[in-house]
């Protein structure tokens, strides 16, 4: 075995794995084919893959052994297929995935019914990161709790609700990272329902239908502590069949975020109408902030302007302030995107123009 071989086979119409491929080849891409199930042994070829991609293709059954003799394999992708969370997954079907660090089985459940969690995922101990579907009433089960090692959780096809106190009970409490971006139809939450990820350092509900009143009610555990980022652009829309209105910020709903020292915060497209009592600047730790964006909201600074600049000057180690798009609303709004990579946080410079009012400050 000679350097790191690669074979990338989207698009070529594929109903089975292919078994003419290079024996020592360490990435494999299949996504955009046909396949419909995987069979027993079909990677046995090739055991030195650490980087399976089997995204965009039909399959809703895999073998016992599907996965047998990847023993190296660290980054599995299953991605836009058919799997159910309840039937598809056979209790050995992980069995020799031992060094998977990796794990994406999203955007599968494509319906809202009811589906117990039948993945077993337990033997999985060097799982770092997850990527699953979101079901209607989801329980996890047991089996979730052994993953030790998990740092972090991507829910995506969000068919909640309701979020309950017990929802995530079952998850490990070691989770750094928890993603829920994809929740259309609006979702109750229970003020307890982060309590199981005590660590937790970047929380991220982008364009989730959940409103920013509940968001920043179930910040209470982590009072007093530390945070990378909070992500909660575009979480709140106006509907009078929920009862929910735009946002009017008050300082009691800040009492829980205001004593956390946050790195990122973004409060950008929440419909934010007014500011009472000067808000926005009742943060305790102004100098833990590097990237803050609120743009696209339509409150104004009248009245209060005047604190509000001045505590600009106490955000001692600030990068980026985007207060673009104020106060009217635009067509196509930019918005500034946050990633991590290895536990670290960045803003990721958007293609196009700054719109007006984003400072960036050296």
């Amino acid at each position: 075995m000679f350097g790191h071989k690669e074979a990338l086979c989207k698009y070529q119409g594929f109903t089975s794995v292919p078994t003419n491929l290079p024996p020592d080849i360490m990435k494999l891409d299949l996504s955009f084919n046909r396949l419909s199930r995987l069979d027993s042994n079909g990677f046995y070829r090739y055991k030195y893959l650490e980087d399976l991609i089997i995204d965009h293709n039909s399959i809703n059954m895999l073998h016992p052994k599907a996965f047998y003799g990847l023993s190296l394999l660290k980054h599995l992708s299953l991605s836009r297929n058919n799997l159910s969370v309840s039937h598809s997954y056979h209790r050995e079907v992980f069995e020799s995935l031992q060094n998977l660090s990796v794990l994406d089985i999203s955007r599968n459940m494509k319906t809202l019914n009811y589906s117990p969690y039948g993945i077993p995922v337990g033997g999985l101990s060097n799982l770092r990161e997850l990527s699953i579907d979101l079901v209607f009433n989801a329980t996890f089960g047991q089996q979730f709790k052994k993953l030790h090692n998990l740092q972090v959780l991507k829910l995506d096809y969000c068919h909640v609700t309701h979020l309950y106190n017990d929802t995530f009970s079952e998850m490990p409490i070691n989770i750094r990272e928890f993603h829920m971006t994809t929740c259309k139809d609006f979702v109750v939450i229970e003020s307890g329902v982060l309590v199981p990820y005590p660590h937790l350092k970047l929380l991220n509900l982008t364009n989730s239908n959940i409103h920013l009143a509940q968001a920043l009610n179930i910040l209470h555990p982590f009072q007093k502590k530390s945070m990378d980022a909070l992500l909660f652009r575009g979480i709140s829309h106006p509907d009078s069949k929920q009862g929910l209105d735009s946002v009017i910020l008050k300082p009691e709903m800040m009492i829980y975020i205001s004593t956390i020292c946050i790195k990122t915060l973004d409060l950008s497209d929440n419909d934010i109408i007014l500011v009472k009592n000067k808000s926005l600047v009742l943060f305790k730790h102004p100098e833990c902030f590097e990237n803050v964006m609120l743009s696209a909201n339509r409150f104004s600074l009248d009245n209060w302007s005047g604190y509000f600049f001045k505590f600009l000057y106490t955000m001692t180690n600030i990068k980026i302030i985007d207060f673009s798009y104020f106060p009217l609303r635009f067509k196509n709004p930019i918005f500034l995107d946050v990633v991590t990579k290895d536990n670290y946080t960045s803003v990721e410079q958007v293609k196009g123009k700054w719109g007006e009012g984003l400072f960036q400050l050296q």
